[in-house]
């Protein structure tokens, strides 16, 4: 799990080794104050698989700092 800082939200980043297919996914949890309450919501990245680690944890870093620059819409991104 690593940790990064995106315009005062939390992204935790879960990374997943398949071994049957030999490659990496990744989801996020994204957390932020918002009216006085922490709020949490979790973003998938299930279709893509990257060979390199690396790789699966920038896609999943893309697709949710996107989602928050949209501002954070109700439709939870799952790529």
């Amino acid at each position: 799990m690593q940790s990064v800082n995106w315009k005062e939200h939390t992204i935790t980043i879960h990374a997943q080794w398949d071994a049957i297919g030999k490659c990496w996914s990744c989801d996020a949890t994204v957390g932020a104050m918002e009216s006085g309450r922490r709020t949490s919501s979790t973003i998938f990245d299930t279709f893509r698989q990257h060979k390199i680690k690396a790789r699966a944890v920038t896609a999943i870093l893309n697709v949710t700092r996107h989602w928050i620059d949209a501002g954070k819409r109700d439709d939870i991104p799952e790529q």
